[in-house]
């Protein structure tokens, strides 16, 4: 598997990544990362780093999560997303045009990913006041800006300092001029790999097409009942301890709680036989 952006390694770019085997562990992980952790950047290098094995052949560390760029970290989430869950996800929204509730199905292995451009993760660039080396936003930044910006305007203050570099002179970012603003977003948005993060859907009352933002991240809170439910039945029908319930890749989980299935079917089977032939 590989990356739409990658890390620097040896002065090459390299896209490779292994996650490790899904367990009950990492579900667990994922859906109480938001107990503690203050920031959603916060969680999501939590989860990455429980989730991956490595990138590039490297072990998969905090500090290597959060260099990873933003864009990497969105695709890596739903590719998680998906491996978990593969069956198509049912989403709701309003219709923009006639407001009536729309279902659609969403697969997060089927938005559209702009890779990383040709002068991706940075490039210098001749501002008004000078050249300045600018680099797409990674993890760390994220954390950062979760943690110390105030505002909006505050955020986007906070992120240029982090991603613009002088060479040969000091750069004021309240300085910069509106094309110097806007040549540095073309710049970022040239550079930097990126999951698409709406779809487009028909509304089937008025027909009006329209564009619906998908949060990528909404499913890391969801409750860990069902997980709880899986680990009381198997706890129950083989005595294992939740230590080593969790421990088990999904997997095969999944067809251990398959396994008892059968067997309570096949009990239920044979008692309604026994019933109606009169069998004590």
């Amino acid at each position: 598997m590989e990356l739409p952006g990658g890390i620097i390694v040896d002065q090459k770019v390299c896209r490779s990544f292994n996650f490790k085997p899904l367990t009950g562990t990492l579900e667990r992980v994922i859906s109480e990362s938001g107990f503690e952790l203050k920031s959603l950047a916060e969680q999501v290098t939590l989860i990455l780093v429980q989730a991956l094995d490595n990138v590039a052949g490297l072990t998969a560390s905090k500090e290597l999560v959060r260099s990873l760029c933003s864009g990497d970290r969105l695709y890596l989430m739903l590719q998680l997303q998906a491996l978990l869950d593969p069956s198509p996800q049912w989403l709701t929204s309003h219709c923009r045009h006639c407001d009536e509730k729309i279902q659609f199905q969403f697969e997060p292995t089927s938005m559209p990913v702009k890779p990383a451009g040709k002068d991706y993760p940075d490039t210098s660039i001749l501002l008004s006041s000078g050249e300045v080396k600018i680099r797409v936003p990674s993890g760390a930044d994220e954390e950062s800006l979760a943690s110390n910006a105030q505002n909006e305007q505050n955020a986007m203050d906070l992120l240029l300092q982090l991603l613009l570099s002088a060479t040969s002179h000091t750069q004021n970012i309240h300085t910069l001029s509106q094309d110097d603003l806007e040549l540095i977003d073309h710049k970022l948005d040239e550079m930097s790999p990126q999951p698409g993060t709406s779809v487009s859907i028909e509304c089937p009352y008025c027909s009006f097409q329209q564009q619906v933002n998908i949060d990528h991240y909404s499913w890391i809170s969801q409750s860990t009942q069902d997980l709880d439910e899986e680990i009381h039945t198997l706890a129950v029908n083989y005595h294992w301890s939740e230590k080593d319930i969790l421990a088990l890749p999904k997997r095969r989980r999944k067809h251990y709680l398959e396994l008892i299935q059968r067997s309570q079917g096949k009990y239920q089977a044979d008692d309604f036989i026994h019933a109606s032939r009169g069998e004590v």
